[in-house]
C-alpha cells in the first residue's frame, strides 16, 4: 500500500459519517500501523493493537483454509467489534454498543461496505 493510499483511508476515516452506537472507528493498515477515531479513555491502545492482532490472525488462517471470510464479528461484556479486510490488507474495525436496539445497523454496514468499495488513487500497488 503506498503513502498516498494511506493518507486517502485516513482522511476517509476522519470525514466519515458517525454512525449512532458506534465507539470506536480504526484502521489496521498492511504495514501494521493503527489510526483510531473515538473513545480515546474506552479503549487504550494495548488493548486495540490486541484487538487488531487477533483479527489479522483470523483473516489469515480463515484464507489459509479456504474460507476468506467477508466480514467478522466478536461480541464482548459490553460491546461488539465489527470487521472486514480489503483486498490491499488494509482492515476497518468498528467497535459498537452490544445492544443492537442502540446501533445503527444500516449505517454500520453503509460503512463498512463503503470501506470495501474506496477506489484508491494507486490501487494497483498492495
Amino acid at each position: 500500500m503506498t503513502h498516498e493510499n494511506k493518507e486517502q483511508l485516513t482522511k476517509w476515516l476522519r470525514a466519515a459519517t458517525e454512525v449512532r452506537g458506534t465507539l470506536v472507528r480504526s484502521i489496521r493498515f498492511p504495514d501494521q500501523t493503527i489510526l483510531r477515531e473515538g473513545a480515546e479513555n474506552e479503549f487504550s491502545a494495548k488493548a486495540l493493537e490486541l484487538a487488531w492482532r487477533v483479527v489479522s490472525d483470523t483473516f489469515h488462517v480463515l484464507n489459509a483454509q479456504r474460507f476468506p471470510p467477508d466480514r467478522l464479528s466478536w461480541i464482548y461484556d459490553r460491546a461488539v467489534l465489527h470487521c472486514v479486510r480489503r483486498a490491499d490488507g488494509a482492515m476497518l474495525g468498528v467497535f459498537s454498543a452490544r445492544k443492537a436496539s442502540e446501533v445503527d445497523g444500516e449505517g454500520l454496514n453503509r460503512l463498512l461496505n463503503e470501506f470495501l468499495g474506496l477506489a484508491l488513487a494507486n490501487s494497483l500497488e498492495s
